[in-house]
């Protein structure tokens, strides 16, 4: 997000200037039926909340942001039949900020067989989504679910009959507390996304724990940032699982990125700037553990103080 979106984890629910809570979705819909719901990762800019805390260790994903994928296998005889009405959106956007959504659609095309019939079905019992945000004197209060579930059947020339469910249940909550010139961040986003194609499934479980303090101050003199935050993207991957029964899939790969650190940054605020104080202190773990494994086959940590790597240990294997 851009704008007033930047920072929509943080966003008052009635603010004066951007406002729109603290909810946001995307959401891949076609005929205006869900057919994929993802959270957003809360990226971190360099120069977020407080620029001293990305320097030297940036925050998750900020040089790098992965594309989001959907599945949408299921809708393929709706796509073939021409009658798709594909939309992207992001749930929750304040028109004060922007999300840039660059849609790729990626199909694979059989030289073997051809579709000559199919359909869709969309259950209403595992179609879910729901949205609470309220404010109790200084404290913000968000929590949110979506479910879908995705059934397409097709009947190929070859006489084969293809099936394609996609299924994703997600859970988030958050808690912004706004008092004397300072704002506390705590939250969570969870998802579980399935898909199965011709009986094989793929799972991927996403984490992101969250927690943000930011104060800043300013007087006729100096202007003053105070800020620490610890957070992480941990994401399981599963694939050719065979027990399509089983909710519990262990993974076939994880990935588990958290940081933590913390800066204070003070100037003055006259014509002729001087940085009164900048310091700032951070860890930062990455660890990539294949399924079944007792360690990991690449871990990473790295400390800085002030501005400089104090510590760099790696094991691979």
């Amino acid at each position: 997000g851009h704008g007033c979106e930047e920072f929509w984890y943080a966003n008052e629910l009635n603010g004066p200037e951007c406002g729109g809570g603290a909810y946001r979705e995307l959401q891949v819909l076609v005929n205006g039926k869900v057919v994929g719901a993802q959270y957003p990762f809360p990226v971190m800019y360099t120069g977020g909340v407080n620029p001293v805390l990305w320097r030297p260790l940036t925050g998750i994903l900020s040089f790098d942001i992965p594309a989001y994928r959907f599945d949408l296998s299921p809708v393929l005889p709706m796509m073939i039949k021409g009658e798709v009405n594909l939309t992207v959106q992001v749930v929750g956007q304040t028109p004060h900020g922007t999300w840039f959504l660059d849609g790729v659609l990626l199909l694979g095309q059989s030289s073997v067989s051809k579709m000559v019939d199919g359909s869709v079905k969309f259950p209403r019992s595992q179609q879910q989504h729901t949205v609470s945000e309220s404010t109790s004197g200084a404290v913000q209060s968000m929590s949110g679910t979506t479910m879908y579930l995705v059934r397409g059947s097709m009947t190929m020339s070859s006489g084969k009959t293809i099936q394609a469910n996609t299924y994703g249940s997600l859970s988030t909550w958050s808690r912004n507390t706004f008092a004397d010139g300072q704002q506390h961040t705590i939250g969570s986003w969870h998802s579980m996304l399935s898909s199965v194609y011709n009986k094989e499934r793929s799972v991927v479980v996403s984490d992101f724990p969250f927690d943000l303090t930011d104060a800043g101050a300013q007087n006729a003199t100096s202007f003053k940032l105070n800020a620490s935050i610890s957070f992480g993207r941990k994401v399981d991957y599963g694939f050719d699982v065979r027990n399509l029964k089983d909710p519990a899939v262990e993974p076939v790969v994880s990935l588990d990125h958290h940081m933590k650190t913390e800066a204070v940054y003070n100037r003055s605020t006259g014509a002729v700037r001087k940085v009164n104080k900048m310091s700032g202190a951070g860890t930062a773990n990455f660890t990539l553990l294949p399924g079944g494994a007792a360690q990991p086959c690449y871990d990473r940590d790295l400390a800085a103080v002030d501005g400089s790597v104090t510590s760099d240990m790696m094991t691979d294997a």
